[in-house]
């Protein structure tokens, strides 16, 4: 059972996480202008794993790694959830754009209910269906405003970011039991580095094959865009990401994406754009379903004591 202190870090950390990921959409858009899908990929991985990985060490005192390390499960996951999963999502950007795919993610309550229950056998309680509503409705009156204002148009893509958020959420609920004993920190370093290994090992094969055009354009702007979806929603978001999944679950925390088009939106809104009502209306019922969940979720802990 978290404490309250944990519950409250980690729904910050969770809104953390929106704010990172959220801006992370817009800003893989205007990338893959200047940068293929594959390279762009490998950039922002190697980028988050080595502050991942500083941090690691950093630390490494008062959170030292075991003895013997798992490395045949941490590039399982990192395979999976880390080099497959942010392929999809790159694909999924250049075939559709930055906000629609960020809207699309409204269906990863429903996605990771579905793989919590089915793949990992986790009971999903009448809080947990009820706060899922409640977060994809919020999610949907979000959607209609962003699309009164920007006009967006579903084209294909966002097929790809359902899948990389059913092969996320799968490696999120992995994560915590294959490594357990490993701290949050620990968990996102390993597995964004097992990730970023692949993509290097893969990095070869596609040169020679040809299956993606290498494009890399090192000006000062792609650059500094490069670094930002590194370090702030790969490393930052997915910490954040761990740690909130550690302490309310899966499901609860995948609530929280149904946020991501509102804040995707606000990198917009920064550079001069608008925003709706709808917006404001759908963040607060997903608000809403987010607290319901996690009190229900406090309640049946309590009873079980």
């Amino acid at each position: 059972m978290p404490s309250p202190r944990d519950l409250v870090l980690a729904n910050l950390g969770l809104l953390l996480m929106v704010l990172s990921w959220g801006a992370f959409f817009p800003i893989l858009e205007r990338i893959l202008q200047s940068w293929d899908v594959f390279s762009a990929t490998l950039a922002r991985q190697i980028c988050g794993a080595a502050v991942l990985m500083t941090g690691v060490m950093a630390v490494r005192r008062r959170e030292p790694l075991p003895a013997t390390m798992p490395w045949r499960r941490i590039f399982i996951l990192g395979g999976v959830g880390v080099t497959l999963g942010s392929l999809l999502t790159s694909f999924g950007v250049l075939l559709s754009s930055g906000l629609s795919s960020a809207i699309v993610s409204t269906t990863s309550p429903v996605g990771s209910a579905l793989t919590a229950a089915w793949i990992f056998g986790e009971k999903l309680g009448g809080g947990i269906i009820f706060a899922t509503i409640l977060s994809v409705v919020g999610g949907l009156i979000s959607v209609t405003g962003e699309q009164s204002i920007t006009r967006t148009e579903f084209r294909g893509g966002e097929l790809l970011i359902v899948l990389a958020n059913v092969l996320w959420t799968w490696m999120s609920i992995a994560a915590q039991r294959w490594l357990r004993g490993f701290s949050q920190l620990q968990i996102s370093a390993l597995t964004v580095l097992s990730g970023a290994v692949w993509l290097l090992l893969l990095l070869p094969l596609v040169v020679v094959t040809g299956v993606v055009d290498i494009r890399v354009e090192f000006t000062v702007e792609s650059i500094l865009l490069v670094l930002f979806a590194g370090i702030v929603p790969i490393a930052i978001g997915n910490f954040c990401w761990h740690y909130g999944v550690s302490r309310v679950g899966v499901v609860v925390a995948s609530l929280y994406n149904n946020l991501l088009p509102a804040a995707a939106l606000g990198t917009t809104i920064l550079m001069g754009g608008s925003f709706a009502w709808q917006q404001i209306f759908g963040t607060a019922i997903i608000l809403i379903g987010v607290v319901s969940a996690q009190i229900v979720q406090a309640r049946r802990n309590a009873r079980i004591r």
